[in-house]
Parts: C-alpha cells; structure tokens; sequence
C-alpha cells in the first residue's frame, strides 16, 4: 500500500521514518512510504515527484499549515488527480477530504455551526452517527482516529497511525491491531523527560522532592509532540535549573479560557506557596494582562513591572 505524507512537522517526518522501520521489519513490501517536508520551497524536479507520489497514492496525508506556496501548489495538483483516500489536517486542502464514503461535502453538514469542521469530529466524534450508513459511522469515526494519533505524534501513536492505516483501508491485518489513540489532557503536571505524567502535585514531589527552603519555577510547555517536540529541550533547562531551584513542569496543549482556569487552580490550591517565576515556553499568551497577574498572584515582587515592562505581558 503506498502512503503519501506531506506534514510542516519536523518530528512528524523523522517518526514516520521510524514508524516505517518497525512495520516492514518481516514484510518489505507491506509499505510504501513517501514523506515530504513541506516548509521549504521545491524546486522542479522535487515538486514533479511529489505531485507524481500524490497522485498515485493509496492513502495521501497532507498537514499544510505553513507549508511552502510551491509545495501547496504542487499539492493541489497532486491531489487533484488522486484516486485514493485523501485525509488533510488542519484547513489546507480541506476539500480534497475523501476517506471512505466520508467526503468534505458530508463533514461540513455534520460539522454545520462549529467554527472547525476538524474539530467537530477530531477530539472525540460527537456526530449522531445513528442517521448515517454504517460505512460512514466507521469512517467518521476513523477520521477522529487518525487526526489523534497524528496530534499526539509520539513514536507509539505514530506506529499506530501507519498500522491503523494499513489495516483499514489496505486490508493488512497482520501488522496487528493499533491501540486506541492517546488522549492529550489540557493541562497536567508532566516531567519532559519521558513525558510522564503525574496525576498531583503530591505524587509529583514524592517522586521527584521538593524542598521548601528553595525558590520555585513553574515551566509551561507543550503537551503534544506536534508541529515540534521541545520536551528534550525543556527537560535538558529543567535539568539545570533543578540544581538550586524546585521546578514543576506542566505540560499544556492550548490556552482556552478552562485551561487557564485549571492553571490557575493548580498553582494556587496544589502549590504550598505561589511560584516566584512562571517560565512560558509556548509560544501563545495565557488570556490578558489580568488573566496573566491573576494567576501569578504573589509570584515575586516584581510582578507588576514585568506586567507594564515592554519585554513583558504587556507587550
């Protein structure tokens, strides 16, 4: 079965390739796996292979958000003469959908009133599937799937993206079965080295210490591994910082306003005393400038003339 992938993420590409390694081990030619970065520009000889690889595909993957305008042309026309099941992530593309008897038409009725169509059915399917054929029911739900383990985008949940592929729409059950793709919480106490998760603060200082006479930072950072894993990065600051400080990293993977709230309630009712310094390293603002003081509450002195400092919230 020949898969195409054409993703912006840099991590999605070097697991993919991984991915590959792993699932051809015992049968070569179970898998034909053509990747394409779609930051850079290509030039004509690249842009006639990706269109080529495209069109022939069985299965196209495309993850165009920041892509190259010559790769989202070569894209499109790749697209456009492809037979197989399409599956775009995110709005590039979007009306190239055809996976199964699910097309781009079908998902904009179904998603009617949501401000993302790939959201209505990308976290978990809240579709009244009771209306549809039993083919689209496991379609839309199959859509959900592989949106998920893209989004989580691990070496697990990629090895189980490209078998699920396979067995689903290449027929190879012999590859195994995937597991069911791993949900991303909002906001968790989450150690970068490993991801491992802890369900409290308690459990977290237990495991690691936590010593009272130190300062504490409070590290904010990515929860899922899409478009970029900075968890090697955080954990390697972490690392240093640990020496002479108590850090706790939380691991987020959007700012929505129920987030913030479960933030803030972290910090101010798991905590024994407010952070002295609130590390962001994702690259979206927690609310205003109140919704960022609110949560910092006590967080040093000097609160206040970071807020209307220009290098600060109130930039």
């Amino acid at each position: 079965m020949k898969l195409t992938f054409v993703t912006v993420s840099v991590t999605a590409v070097k697991r993919l390739i991984e991915a590959e390694r792993v699932l051809t081990e015992s049968d070569p030619s179970a898998l034909d796996l053509k990747v394409y970065y779609a930051v850079d520009e290509v030039g004509k000889e690249k842009r006639e292979r990706l269109i080529r690889d495209l069109a022939t595909a069985d299965f196209a993957f495309v993850d165009l958000m920041g892509a190259s305008p010559s790769v989202r042309r070569a894209v499109d026309e790749g697209l456009s003469c492809c037979l197989g099941h399409i599956l775009p992530y995110g709005s590039g593309a979007k009306d190239f959908l055809r996976l199964g008897s699910l097309t781009a038409e079908a998902l904009d009725k179904m998603s009617a009133g949501k401000k993302s169509r790939m959201k209505a059915v990308s976290e978990k399917p809240t579709v009244e599937t009771d209306s549809l054929s039993p083919e689209t029911a496991r379609d839309v739900r199959n859509y959900s799937y592989i949106l998920r383990y893209f989004k989580v985008g691990d070496r697990e949940s990629i090895e189980d993206l490209l078998r699920f592929i396979l067995s689903e729409y290449g027929g190879m059950k012999e590859l195994g079965n995937a597991a069911e793709p791993r949900e991303v919480s909002p906001v968790s106490i989450t150690h970068p080295d490993g991801m491992v998760r802890f369900d409290s603060f308690k459990e977290f200082s237990e495991t690691n210490g936590w010593d009272m006479e130190r300062g504490t930072v409070v590290m904010l950072y990515y929860a899922h591994l899409y478009p970029t894993d900075t968890s090697s990065c955080v954990a390697e600051i972490m690392r240093r910082m640990e020496r002479t400080l108590n850090v706790l990293p939380i691991a987020m993977s959007g700012a929505s306003p129920e987030s913030v709230e479960t933030l803030r309630g972290m910090l101010t009712k798991e905590l024994p005393k407010a952070p002295d310094v609130i590390l962001n390293f994702m690259s979206f603002r927690l609310g205003d400038n109140n919704t960022v003081h609110s949560i910092t509450l006590d967080a040093g002195k000097y609160t206040r003339e970071w807020v209307d400092s220009c290098e600060g919230c109130g930039a």
